[in-house]
């Protein structure tokens, strides 16, 4: 079964728990779905008041992988 088949999408779980966004988007792209990926983490990113440090990491590397290194940058400064 595909991520998110038959189950409450991602979406809609994590970006109230950073973690938990970090921990589904890592499975995303071990599924290839990179952009979905991406989407969450930014999704967990902008839902955080305050954003774990590593989770702020992880999107920068996502954005550099995407071809977005300048808000990689922006994001990490």
């Amino acid at each position: 079964r595909a991520i998110g088949e038959g189950t409450i999408p991602a979406a809609v779980l994590a970006p109230r728990d950073p973690a938990l966004g970090e921990a589904l988007a890592l499975l995303l792209v071990r599924a290839g779905r990179k952009g979905e990926a991406l989407a969450l983490l930014e999704d967990a990113t902008r839902a955080s008041p305050a954003p774990p440090p590593r989770l702020s990491w992880v999107l920068a590397l996502a954005l550099v992988d995407a071809g977005r290194g300048a808000e990689a940058t922006a994001l990490l400064d």
